[in-house]
């Protein structure tokens, strides 16, 4: 989703550290994770800022507690969305190695439907490094569990990935050279039982 003339690197800290050669790399830094994460989330901030680089803060831990991660420079809660475009505006607009005095919060609204999700960026990853490759089938819950986060995160309509776009996506996977297990991320199997 990201612009095409952005240079874009994945480290993913599962597979191995971020080094000081990638902070160097970056004019800005993306970072996600889950809130058991959260302690390696605020390392690589205080590294990024240690070096004089923004740091820009999205997934289901922010989303779900922003009050978490108040040294982070940019905050995006939500899927992608209207928010998302106002971020990468941002970005475009900040001169590299400034980043905001107060953090700035972006909150979608208005999420992009799943039909429109681009594929992910696999040809950014060695799929050789992953056992299993998540691929998202839906998003939502009209359920109000009092243990779940996925209504309040996703919305409460049990949106669908049209099955044209999960065949493509697994051909891409394939052509990538995955030959590990599939795991479909669906918010609730029976939201949408049709």
């Amino acid at each position: 989703y990201l612009p095409q003339r952005w240079s874009i690197r994945i480290v993913d800290e599962n597979v191995r550290t971020l080094t000081d050669a990638d902070l160097d790399w970056a004019d800005v830094l993306f970072i996600s994770g889950m809130h058991i994460q959260k302690p390696n989330i605020l390392r690589i901030q205080q590294r990024a800022h240690g070096r004089g680089k923004m740091t820009v803060l999205g997934g289901c831990s922010v989303s779900a507690a922003p009050e978490d991660y108040p040294d982070m420079d940019v905050i995006h809660c939500g899927e992608l969305g209207d928010a998302t475009d106002e971020l990468i505006e941002l970005v475009d607009k900040t001169p590299v190695g400034s980043y905001p005095k107060n953090q700035i919060r972006f909150n979608t609204l208005e999420r992009i439907p799943l039909a429109d999700f681009p594929c992910p960026a696999y040809h950014l990853i060695d799929m050789s490094s992953y056992l299993v490759t998540p691929m998202q089938f839906s998003s939502g819950c009209p359920y109000t569990c009092e243990f779940c986060d996925i209504p309040a995160l996703y919305g409460r309509n049990a949106r669908l990935k049209p099955i044209e776009k999960i065949i493509h996506e697994l051909d891409v996977i394939k052509q990538r050279g995955h030959v590990g297990t599939i795991y479909f991320v669906d918010d609730n199997f029976i939201a949408n039982q049709k």
